[in-house]
């Protein structure tokens, strides 16, 4: 059977495969892919990786139209990828990761191009996966040279960056001067609600996914990280230890909700992307295919119209309590 993968430290199997011949190598692995395992084989640093070779990519393209979507992948190939990324699993220490981003897109692209049936790709997308478009991202460019001072429990998804605050009434009168607030607390309590609405996220070092903190962040949208053991908070003082570093009141501090990582400092930021093509796409495909309708609870118009934008197929706010209008504070209601 044909070898359709090899690793760039398997530059020796790939000359014996091609009797020798540096041309062939190159034929074989592709002028990149040659080179790398030629760059492996001189002992300069690269990360562990593979080359799938332009035989298997021939192979898969002379199988059928791409317009038919009758191409099928090599006999043989599958498991040589499923064996290589293995292999670069065992070196690095750790498993593959794919972000939401890479795993819609590589689910639409498999179904579009015939490998997968659209209810397969839908299949393959988690519902977490989806709700992390719905909330905003750290930027993965200013997260490459970054670790986290801290971690805690992931209880509220989404990224926020705001000025350390400790006091939720100093947080709303923050928030009413224009101020990203990012509310540091021990623990919550009912009268800290305020505090926790003004702020664009929460930071607790105790309680866990069900404490206030986690509750209120989950129902209003509220980026939260709770349970972060590691950061020694000091009310007296207006500060907070972490890892022999201390963050002052007032100082920049950015929490990642969706993973739990907390980051000293202000990281990028990049808005909720709902509009995504690949997450339009299989959205419609799933729609293709439901039998099940959403209904949405909404505490006010912007709300529901939010999730009717959402998708929704209805829409409900009832009580003037908890329906009156942002801007004129009128009790409305829509459905």
């Amino acid at each position: 059977m044909a070898r359709w993968v090899y690793g760039f430290d398997d530059l020796d199997a790939a000359q014996a495969a091609c009797d020798g011949d540096w041309e062939a190598v190159r034929g074989l692995l592709g002028g990149k892919g040659a080179n790398l395992a030629d760059m492996v084989d001189l002992g300069v640093p690269v990360p562990p990786g593979f080359t799938i070779t332009t035989e298997a990519c021939v192979a898969y393209t002379s199988s059928g139209s791409a317009s038919s979507s009758t191409r099928a992948l090599p006999d043989g190939l599958w498991d040589d990828v499923v064996a290589d990324v293995g292999c670069v699993e065992a070196q690095l220490g750790r498993t593959g990761k794919r972000t939401a981003q890479a795993a819609v897109r590589i689910a639409v692209e498999l179904a579009n191009e015939g490998l997968i049936t659209r209810g397969e790709a839908v299949q393959r997308v988690t519902p977490e996966q989806v709700d992390v478009f719905l909330h905003p991202q750290f930027l993965a460019t200013d997260l490459a040279d970054r670790t986290p001072a801290a971690k805690g429990l992931n209880v509220s998804p989404g990224a926020a960056v705001g000025q350390v605050c400790f006091d939720p009434d100093l947080a709303v009168k923050w928030a009413g001067e224009g101020r990203a607030v990012l509310l540091v607390r021990h623990e919550t309590k009912p009268d800290d609600v305020h505090g926790m609405l003004a702020a664009v996220g929460i930071l607790t070092s105790a309680g866990g996914r069900t404490s206030l903190a986690a509750l209120v962040a989950r129902q209003f949208g509220k980026p939260a990280v709770t349970g972060a053991v590691d950061i020694a908070i000091d009310l007296a003082g207006r500060s907070f230890t972490v890892d022999g570093t201390e963050v002052q009141e007032g100082e920049w501090v950015s929490i990642d909700g969706t993973h739990g990582d907390i980051y000293l400092g202000q990281v990028g930021t990049e808005d909720p992307d709902l509009d995504n093509e690949w997450l339009s796409t299989l959205l419609s495909w799933a729609d293709d295919v439901r039998t099940l309708g959403v209904r949405a609870n909404a505490d006010d118009p912007v709300e529901a119209a939010r999730a009717r934008s959402y998708g929704a197929v209805a829409s409900a706010c009832v009580g003037p309590s908890t329906c009156s209008s942002p801007r004129t504070g009128s009790p409305s209601s829509s459905r």
